[in-house]
């Protein structure tokens, strides 16, 4: 039963196209809000049934004692907001996500069921963003609707939109970058799905989810000994052949040629490989602004101006767009909740990396990617990130025992 639910919660963590108040509340209730304090419950019975007591390390106590620090941190920034209402809507969010995240770590990082109970969930959930995936494509072509009610509540099935003819397929989140990331923790927890999420993750047009997919990629193999691998001459004429006849036989028609050009080119400019790929300067311009915002006097920097209130100052960047953000974790963290916020982020995402384990990889991909966004909206963020402050740590010559 408790594994069972686990592997529900893993597959569902990141559902947010699936309002289970359907909007009635104005607040979206995900699955994550609904099964997370169940799952707790179901976690500490069946602890107290088998009379095994939580094991809590110095890492852990380190871990919780910086989480504490941010969400105060996150809670004292409604006095200082330019929008208070919305401060403390998503204050309560970020306490839900990141509070509820951390009890489950600690409920589950010392068992070794549980983790395996958490992959087949990250497999769960590659198989629902596919899902997702082919009934958004449906949407986006008019086969379904936009909304799909299910009793009391709603399914949402609209995507963001590229170069008008391109969907950025963001599975069961909304948003393209999240869903990026999520692929990238599933990519990581299950390893027989990694191929289907890493196809999958090409297909948000997230550069930021990319860049970080390709950061743990190249420490995964890194921890694996690729350095030490070698290939077959044959396997390695077999591909180049195979490459040549590719180029030869798309090459040799200008048909062809401008076809695939003209298909192409929507994802190059995406991903910066095109004349259109130029959101750097924009970005540029939103870490700038939060370093001014932040730094505008004594009080904003000791408190911020409001977790989730930086749309009130972005509305040149956003205009009419209440979820405007400097697209950046650590410019977020300084001006929204101040210069102890940034060290606190700062740390929380720095130790893990000190630590041999099987999760070092994705930390370090989650440094880069809130370079370039935030994943402070995704629990599956705030999960991983406590599960590497908590596993114990392994001697470096074990790590490669270690499953990744």
């Amino acid at each position: 039963m408790t594994r069972a639910l686990l592997m529900l919660w893993m597959g569902l963590i990141g559902a947010e196209r699936l309002d289970l108040d359907g909007a009635s509340s104005g607040v979206t209730v995900t699955p994550f809000l609904v099964l997370t304090p169940v799952l707790v419950v179901c976690l500490l019975v069946d602890r107290s049934r088998r009379e095994y007591s939580i094991y809590i390390g110095r890492a852990a106590m380190t871990f919780l004692l910086l989480t504490t620090v941010f969400l105060v941190c996150v809670g004292a920034s409604t006095f200082g907001s330019l929008d208070e209402r919305t401060t403390l809507m998503r204050a309560v969010l970020a306490f839900a996500q990141v509070g509820g995240t951390a009890v489950v770590a600690l409920l589950v990082h010392d068992e070794p069921g549980a983790i395996e109970a958490l992959r087949a969930g990250a497999m769960l959930g590659v198989w629902l963003f596919l899902l997702m995936n082919v009934m958004a494509v449906c949407s986006f072509l008019g086969i379904l609707p936009q909304e799909l009610f299910l009793g009391p509540a709603v399914l949402r099935l609209d995507s963001y939109g590229y170069a008008g003819i391109v969907p950025r397929l963001s599975g069961t989140t909304i948003d393209p970058n999240a869903g990026g990331l999520l692929l990238v923790i599933f990519a990581l927890l299950a390893p027989r799905v990694r191929l289907l999420a890493g196809a999958m993750l090409l297909l948000t047009l997230s550069r930021s989810a990319i860049i970080a997919g390709a950061i743990v990629a190249l420490m995964v193999a890194w921890d694996h000994g690729v350095g030490a691998l070698r290939v077959s001459a044959r396997v390695l004429i077999f591909g180049a052949l195979l490459a040549a006849t590719l180029l030869v036989a798309v090459g040799r028609s200008p048909q062809t040629m401008e076809g695939v050009t003209r298909t192409l080119a929507p994802f190059a400019e995406r991903i910066g490989i095109g004349d259109g790929g130029g959101s750097a300067s924009e970005h540029g311009s939103l870490v700038v602004r939060a370093a001014g915002e932040g730094s505008r006097s004594l009080q904003r920097a000791a408190f911020g101006l409001g977790w989730g209130a930086s749309y009130m100052v972005l509305q040149e960047f956003f205009p009419g767009n209440r979820y405007g953000n400097f697209h950046s974790l650590y410019g977020t963290a300084f001006a929204e909740i101040g210069v102890m916020g940034l060290i606190v982020v700062l740390l929380l995402l720095a130790g893990p990396l000190l630590r041999a384990t099987p999760w070092r990889p994705l930390i370090a991909g989650f440094i880069v990617f809130n370079i370039f966004y935030q994943a402070t909206t995704v629990p599956a963020f705030w999960l991983l990130v406590a599960l590497a402050w908590m596993t114990v740590q392994t001697a470096p010559h074990q790590q490669r025992e270690v499953r990744a």
